[in-house]
């Protein structure tokens, strides 16, 4: 099996070439970086050559916001009435039939200039990680230089809040329905949730623009960190590797933060130990979903972070353990998973192949005499990555920062 690029479909357009045949299948993993990459107006181009290099039909191609859109210039705009029908199919089921012809249908929408000036779409082709050298300096590089990247616990970020629980007692209690037989449960679950998965942030701004200054201040030591710019397009194989991975411990999930407003775990936690105590606590997929929402959900006031992340789940908290024990979850269980916990965390591999950065951008007050920033730069020369070094000054009218390409 191998990753290629169509190249009688738009540009760039993502798609997995299967064994030497024509076949071609947008993946269900894929569709993060398809909704990233390109716009609904990408993928109405794509639609007609899609569903004959495919002969079949396309389901789920557009996103959430693509069929808000779609809906919107469906109600405002006077399309025949075949074209009319086409796009009411995809709002509706999200779905594009093969046998309609869909060619003269998507030609007569983009024909339409007021179609794509009322409805525009910011889409993306690189995104970035900052990295302070700041503590364990000659760990990240040593990670970075070998093709990897480092995630941690979510107990081991800096925010002490960012994906993690923090329970106070009367807590426990009312999750565990005021009922102190119940609390064992909601201390055992707790404590799962701080090694159960491993996450590794990276933003949708560009480390060239000063859009990006905060970054800089809060990730990449004010200036005297780097950061590190990827191809989204890149992870076209990244993912397909993942897909083939059966390892589902190891499976490495790339999502967008989504912000939500009020936005509470403990009512997604609450569900989770309903699951466990109606359902059976051997119930992973429930704790997974948990996991889940938590890694990728924050509140509105972090949104200028534009974030993405990379999570895989880890064995520590529950791979040999929780098929150990049978009835109800006691205080020694709870004794027993820490101390569990504790040996078994060790074994977790934090360090994860990863695509090869694209460009390393140094950072204005980042020093060049810095022996880990030499070893970066070589680093760089020797793979044919380009490295960017920002200057103090910044360019206000084109809204970036003066740099230079070393």
């Amino acid at each position: 099996m191998r990753i290629l690029v169509n190249n009688n479909l738009p540009t760039s357009f993502p798609l997995v070439v299967i064994g030497d045949n024509n076949y071609c299948e947008p993946m269900e993993q894929l569709k993060t970086v398809f909704n990233l990459r390109h716009s609904v107006f990408d993928k109405l181009e794509a639609i007609p050559k899609l569903t004959k290099a495919m002969r079949s039909d396309i389901k789920d191609i557009f996103s959430s916001e693509d069929i808000s859109i779609l809906t919107k210039f469906c109600a405002e705009s006077q399309f025949s009435t075949t074209t009319e029908l086409f796009l009411k199919k995809i709002i509706k089921d999200n779905f594009v039939y093969y046998k309609d012809a869909p060619f003269e249908k998507v030609n007569e929408i983009l024909q339409r200039p007021d179609v794509k000036n009322k409805n525009t779409q910011k889409t993306y082709t690189t995104f970035t990680k900052w990295i302070s050298l700041a503590n364990l300096g000659t760990q990240k590089v040593d990670t970075i230089i070998n093709d990897k990247i480092y995630m941690p616990f979510p107990c081991d970020f800096n925010d002490r809040f960012d994906c993690q629980l923090h329970l106070h007692d009367n807590e426990m209690f009312t999750l565990g329905d005021n009922n102190e037989q119940n609390v064992p449960l909601v201390r055992y679950l707790h404590a799962m949730t701080k090694y159960s998965f491993n996450v590794s942030s990276f933003s949708l701004n560009n480390p060239l623009s000063t859009n990006s200054n905060h970054m800089w201040g809060l990730y990449g030591d004010n200036g005297s960190g780097f950061a590190l710019t990827f191809e989204l397009d890149h992870l076209i194989a990244q993912v397909y590797n993942n897909l083939n991975n059966n390892n589902s411990n190891e499976f490495l999930f790339f999502k967008p933060v989504n912000y939500i407003e009020n936005y509470n775990p403990i009512q997604k936690f609450k569900f989770c130990l309903d699951e466990y105590r109606y359902r059976g606590k051997n119930n992973i997929q429930a704790l997974s979903n948990f996991f889940e929402s938590f890694a990728i959900s924050k509140t509105p006031q972090w949104q200028f972070e534009q974030e993405l992340r990379f999570y895989k789940f880890s064995s520590a908290a529950y791979e040999g353990f929780i098929s150990q024990y049978g009835g109800a979850v006691t205080d020694k269980t709870c004794i027993e998973l820490l101390e569990y916990i504790e040996t078994s965390k060790q074994k977790v591999n934090h360090e994860v192949i990863f695509n090869r950065p694209t460009s390393i951008v140094l950072g204005w007050n980042c020093s060049l005499e810095d022996e880990n920033i030499k070893k970066l730069i070589q680093y760089a020369r020797t793979n044919s990555i380009k490295v960017i070094k920002l200057d103090k000054y910044l360019n206000y009218l084109k809204n970036e920062f003066y740099y230079a390409e070393l």
